[in-house]
């Protein structure tokens, strides 16, 4: 039998048709926009009964003309809360009724506009101190905000007020106090002026690392790794900062924090045990039981956090989990010309994480009794049940309970035979999952997310010798340099249907370019090199400001909203921490002073944040490490083609050096390198084999073909070679 409230709602659709019609008698316009959208979030809104109007001006003239405020809703397809917002609220009759009565009703996808999704949040985080999707706010018709909040419930509940209590209370304030709505619009306008002007700051220095690293051991949990308070995200910009601060100053609590986390989410839920990929938070601290979106991004900012810390730890753990993220994203999210789709959905089968769970008795279906009882004990699924919904009781989020050597050393076996065994096991039970109804897959092609998955599978094609990852990134960037780059050198943020319809930005720029630049370390072809060069000006061009720093976009906004100028972390990397990376790396890959001197002008332009809000600011930290610690640049000349490329490449690569840059210089007198990086010219391999020249703080050892010296240079050690 339906619980009362099922009974209600089902009968309130049952209504639906008559509402309709009597709306459309008495003239409300309740034609939804959305059917003809090309964004997967807004299509799956196409069937409200809420009258949406995509983003753009036709809604903005219909709400001055109605006088009505606009109700504007964020979200994106893969997001949990936003499927409960729609299935409880806006495919409800009244909810409709409500909205299309007194307001003007707007839908965005955050992954088809991350400019407004950037905006809006930083208004909720104003009004609210935290944000996330899906994210509601009230506008006046000419966009300014005066109200914002995450997921709403239809109704109230435990002290929250429900959309069916908020919605005619706003209404008749419009009619009845415009004066008090119209006051806290123009304070909240005021307010994010003055937060988008960044307060002059002294330069940032080298001080502002340790202070950096200190905050962050404050608030790191010692017991589950991470940082507190939950709910707990990956928080990878952070990892990696506290990884390359410790390595550039010998600090080893520094690196037993990011070790310490990194094992942490490679035993618990986050981490999908069979199939392989991080899904995206935990609401608990100690990482077991995930929201199950998995998306793009997550992916490759973790698998680039592990490759270092393995290469920083030496832990094998981290490697596999690395290689078995990249296998998930190869399998499930790879589209048939090589980019990567934007996510995978958490909920499947009409539930949120339905595909993942496990009981005692599936694992008997699919293994039988004796491997069943294994993989219970590997995987931590028990006849209760880990996971807290009432209605999944006996379900489990398989957890690495147990690893392969303490499982060995129970069962007096051999190591090698049971991590053998257990991965066995892992491929029958994908397999079987792999029948269930899968999860929705957003389709969309994201140039900022497909260039962090072109970065990490070229860090990882070379930092694990793995040809496949390269040539998996090389396919992928070039299908983004001709799909997502028109001939006149545009690039465009979304590839979907076959449409590029949305100008990139400052992410899509900084991302992209990055994933360019470790591509070209890892191929060695110089046409990424220059197609990050190429980029790195167009940036500057469309969305560089002269006083330092990049703006998020070309759009304007409404409302009296400040132009945004991203310089902390969100769910991804600030694009101008990350752009202060890449011009950096560049400066020096191709010795150009003014790549250099627009990295300084942006560093002075986040003085602000980095001196009141480090950790907040990890990807603009790593920019200041690499600007002030010592870095270098290495030359491989004669590779690939000449005897001892091999040796000398893994010796480069296979060193943890993070304040590094590669460039190749191939044998013949002026290949295309020294058009890009002209001191090349002179850098020729010597006595027939591959040659490395290591430079750092404008001084050049002399050249070596031997991998023992070259990772002596590259570790800082002092030899007796002459200066050059």
């Amino acid at each position: 039998m339906l619980p009362p409230h099922s009974i209600a709602a089902a009968a309130m659709r049952s209504l639906l048709p008559l509402i309709l019609l009597l709306s459309l008698l008495s003239g409300g316009a309740l034609a939804n926009g959305l059917a003809t959208a090309s964004s997967p979030y807004l299509r799956q809104h196409a069937t409200d009964p809420v009258a949406w109007y995509p983003w753009g001006e036709e809604a903005f003239a219909r709400a001055r003309e109605l006088d009505r405020p606009i109700f504007l809703s964020i979200g994106y397809a893969a997001c949990h809360w936003c499927h409960v917002m729609r299935e409880e609220s806006f495919a409800d009759p009244l909810v409709a009724q409500q909205l299309n009565e007194h307001f003007v009703a707007i839908k965005v996808d955050r992954q088809e506009r991350p400019d407004l999704d950037a905006t809006y949040l930083r208004v909720a985080r104003l009004l609210n101190g935290e944000a996330g999707w899906p994210l509601n706010l009230l506008l006046t018709p000419d966009g300014r905000p005066f109200f914002a909040s995450a997921y709403l419930p239809r109704e109230d509940r435990l002290g929250q007020p429900g959309l069916l209590t908020l919605l005619p209370r706003f209404a008749a304030l419009w009619q009845e106090q415009r004066g008090h709505i119209d006051a806290t619009a123009e304070m909240v306008a005021t307010l994010l002026a003055s937060a988008s002007q960044e307060e002059a700051a002294p330069a940032p220095t080298p001080a502002a690392l340790r202070e950096a690293a200190d905050t962050l051991a404050a608030s790191f949990d010692p017991q589950h790794g991470g940082f507190l308070p939950a709910p707990k995200f990956p928080a990878v910009p952070k990892l990696l900062f506290l990884l390359r601060y410790a390595h550039a100053n010998h600090h080893p609590q520094a690196q037993q924090m990011v070790t310490t986390t990194l094992k942490a989410m490679a035993r618990g839920g986050l981490f999908d045990q069979l199939g392989g990929g991080f899904h995206r938070y935990t609401p608990a601290a100690d990482w077991q039981v995930p929201h199950f979106e998995k998306m793009l991004y997550d992916q490759a900012l973790l698998t680039l956090v592990y490759l270092e810390g393995w290469q920083a730890s030496g832990d094998p753990q981290l490697r596999s989990v690395a290689e078995r993220t990249l296998e998930y994203v190869l399998r499930e999210l790879t589209a048939a010309d090589g980019t990567f789709y934007a996510a995978q959905d958490a909920d499947s089968g009409g539930a949120e994480g339905l595909y993942y769970l496990w009981s005692e008795a599936q694992l008997r279906e699919v293994l039988g009794a004796e491997d069943a009882e294994l993989a219970a004990e590997a995987f931590g699924i028990s006849l209760e049940g880990n996971y807290p919904e009432p209605s999944a009781a006996g379900l489990s989020v398989p957890q690495l309970a147990v690893t392969a050597d303490e499982l060995a050393q129970r069962h007096h076996t051999p190591v090698a035979t049971m991590a053998e065994r257990l991965d066995g096991l892992r491929t029958q039970l994908l397999q079987a999952r792999q029948r269930r109804p899968p999860p929705g897959l957003d389709p969309q092609r994201l140039t900022d997310w497909n260039g962090l998955m072109v970065a990490a599978l070229a860090r990882a094609g070379i930092t694990l010798q793995q040809p496949r990852y390269t040539a998996c990134a090389r396919r992928a960037a070039d299908q983004l340099l001709t799909q997502l780059r028109d001939p006149q050198g545009q690039l465009w943020h979304r590839y979907h249907a076959g449409q590029t319809d949305v100008p990139a930005q400052l992410d899509d720029y900084a991302y992209l370019i990055w994933g360019l630049i470790e591509l070209y370390e890892a191929s060695a072809a110089p046409r990424y090199l220059h197609a990050a060069l190429t980029l790195t000006s167009r940036a500057q061009q469309q969305l560089g400001d002269a006083t330092g720093g990049y703006f998020q976009s070309t759009y304007l906004p409404l409302g009296g909203v400040a132009r945004s100028k991203p310089m902390r972390d969100g769910a991804t990397p600030a694009g101008n921490g990350v752009m202060l990376l890449n011009l950096l790396r560049l400066g020096r890959m191709t010795a150009n002073s003014e790549l250099e001197q627009q990295a300084q002008r942006l560093l002075a332009a986040a003085a602000h944040p980095l001196a009141t809000d480090p950790a907040n600011s990890a990807t603009l930290l790593l920019g200041l490490q690499y600007a002030t610690t010592r870095s270098y640049e290495v030359v491989l000349a004669g590779v690939p083609q000449l005897p001892g490329s091999s040796e000398l490449t893994e010796a480069v690569f296979g060193l943890y050096e993070p304040h590094k840059v590669v460039l190749y210089r191939p044998e013949g007198e002026l290949p295309p390198i020294t058009a890009l990086a002209p001191y090349t010219q002179a850098q020729l391999p010597q006595g027939g084999r591959a040659t490395a020249y290591v430079c750092s703080h404008y001084l050049c050892r002399l050249p070596s073909g031997d991998p023992a010296t070259v990772q002596r240079l590259l570790r800082g050690e002092e030899l007796t070679s002459t200066v050059q």
